[in-house]
């Protein structure tokens, strides 16, 4: 029989405290402090260190920043980053509590003045009570009221837009995000927002950035990149979407949405059906708005048999496409047989502002559908379609696009092509296309155009271009003419006013469609470039020759007279 007997007031172990560093990692004055634990036996302690500056630290009462560890064992060292940065030189105190079962608590103090120099970062930001600052990296208090103390993590800011308790609207992102499962989250913001990207983490204001930075969102071919569903306005700003396994951007709700200064490019693979691969924005129907401004769209590719336009903008109040560049999609080597329904944008029952927009070296396709003899309702580049009347189209260029035709071996014509395919649902509504030029376009085929065509109701078209255009002789219908600038299908009506084409004989009129004419002429609006499109064909004449694609995107169509011409971005 074994008797074991235990006195009250003997300590099985007893922690202690070996060692407190106090260090200034990467140069910089954020403290960086370890505590050694030592002392007798076997304990699993508590222990918290606490750190600030000034005269409470100094006293122990009050500290900037407080870590606690649990389950520390003899022999074990713990360590805490600091969440502030001291000024250079400034006194760093530090108290360590120690605190485990059946032993005495133990209560160690060191301090250090502060090495190092303040990052740039310190002491800027934006309006603490309306901006969520995001820096990747962060090692601050992670309350986003400024760069030092952003959240470091740019999804788990964005939820803050949805949380009731934070009225901030207003995010700015200083990073680049790579995306993994989790990120594929919905935003659903509760309140108008904004997200501006493209900072350094230094910036006090927008205006502070650099011109044209911007953040990247990569999905590397394996994530959605951004999916919105707002029901108040929502801005993006300043940021790059590049490899979304969807689209860029995917947005519904009935808020409006502004997309400026952004770029997209190859978003929407290796999917195989995908709507939309950059934008694909579909609005209430009723009062939202769409703005798309001062952006890049460029590299997205289609895969076979699909109908599906590069940026899709449906069922607006008002939608608005500015100054934006729109190339090299559905663009690569030999011929992508897709079905097209607006290669590069295809809008839908919204009155469209378009507005000094380049859409150059795209490809699109019309052609059976699924392979059972349909063929697709439309193809083209740009493809405007239904309730759009009253949409204007101002100050836009064609160059460099190509339709491919891909149903061969079918002899019905009634086809609509172009760079820019207009079929509004009522005949008595109209479109005004304004200061436009179509340069350089080629359609495979003769029963459409490379430049415009009416496939249902009414355009007016002044101050215009029509020159290069090129229409393929190849697998010509019967009865049907090469068109090269412009075709008017049955029940259409196209206006044409002060307008320039290379000849008379690029426009065709069906049975029953409506052109007029006044005051156009033909003539040579002396591009820059003088290239004609037939020697960028490959040796079947049916396609850009993949060799010469990237030389031809880059042709200069400004008009020159007598003084050369000047260059509206480079002045």
């Amino acid at each position: 029989c074994v008797i074991l007997v235990f006195s009250p007031g003997i300590q099985s172990a007893q922690p202690a405290v070996d060692e407190i560093a106090v260090t200034f990692p990467d140069g910089y004055t954020q403290p960086s402090i370890s505590v050694a634990m030592g002392g007798e036996g076997e304990y699993a302690a508590t222990v918290t260190i606490s750190c600030g500056t000034g005269a409470l630290a100094q006293a122990g009462t009050a500290f900037e920043c407080v870590r606690t560890f649990t389950g520390v064992a003899n022999g074990d060292s713990v360590s805490a980053l600091a969440d502030f940065y001291p000024n250079p030189g400034e006194q760093v105190y530090v108290k360590v509590e120690v605190s485990a079962v059946g032993a005495s608590d133990v209560t160690e103090s060191a301090d250090k003045p502060a090495e190092g120099q303040l990052p740039a970062f310190v002491g800027h930001g934006g309006d603490p009570a309306q901006v969520i600052h995001v820096r990747d990296g962060a090692t601050g208090k992670a309350t986003g009221r400024n760069w030092a103390d952003a959240y470091p993590d740019f999804r788990a800011a964005l939820k803050r837009l949805a949380d009731e308790n934070d009225v901030r609207g207003e995010l700015w992102y200083c990073g680049s995000n790579t995306l993994t499962k989790a990120s594929e989250e919905t935003v659903k913001p509760l309140r108008t927002a904004v997200i501006r990207g493209g900072f350094t983490g230094v910036e006090d204001s927008t205006a502070a950035r650099a011109a044209g930075a911007k953040s990247t969102i990569d999905g590397e071919g394996l994530y959605g990149t951004f999916v919105l569903n707002n029901a108040a306005g929502f801005t993006v700003d300043g940021f790059r979407f590049i490899n979304s396994s969807a689209s860029g951007i995917r947005k519904t709700g009935a808020g409006d949405l502004v997309v400026s200064n952004c770029e997209f490019e190859a978003n929407g693979l290796p999917s195989a059906n995908v709507t939309g691969r950059a934008v694909n924005a579909t609005g209430d129907g009723e009062a939202s708005c769409l703005t798309l401004s001062n952006c890049r769209i460029a590299r997205h590719r289609t895969n076979d048999n699909e109908a599906a336009p590069t940026l899709l903008i449906q069922s607006f109040a008002r939608a608005t496409v500015a100054d934006c560049l729109v190339i090299s999609n559905r663009c690569q080597e030999g011929i992508v047989q897709s079905n097209g329904h607006g290669a590069a944008l295809r809008v839908v029952n919204t009155l469209l502002d378009l507005r000094g927009t380049r859409f150059v070296a795209n490809q699109g396709m019309i052609g059976h559908n699924g392979g059972k003899g349909a063929l697709s309702d439309s193809g083209g580049i740009v493809s405007i379609q239904g309730a759009c009347g009253g949409s204007t189209i101002a100050n836009c260029l064609w160059a460099a696009n190509q339709v491919i035709d891909g149903s061969s071996n079918n002899t019905d014509p009634d086809k609509t092509a172009g760079s820019l395919v207009i079929a509004l649902n009522d005949p008595s509504a109209t479109v005004t296309v304004r200061n436009c030029t179509f340069a350089g376009n080629f359609y495979c085929r003769d029963a459409a155009t490379s430049g415009l065509s009416v496939k249902a109701g009414t355009v007016d078209v002044v101050d215009s271009i029509f020159y290069g255009n090129l229409a393929s002789t190849k697998g010509k219908f019967p009865g049907h003419a090469a068109v090269r600038d412009l075709r008017v299908a049955a029940g259409a009506t196209a206006r044409v006013r002060y307008t320039l084409f290379a000849d008379d004989t690029g426009c065709f009129t069906e049975e029953g469609g409506t052109l007029t004419r006044e005051n156009c002429r033909a003539d040579d609006p002396r591009f820059v470039t003088t290239t004609s499109v037939a020697s960028c064909l490959n040796a079947s004449g049916e396609s850009f020759d993949a060799a010469k694609w990237n030389e031809f995107a880059k042709f200069n169509v400004h008009v020159r007279d007598r003084h050369g011409y000047t260059d509206e971005f480079t002045g």
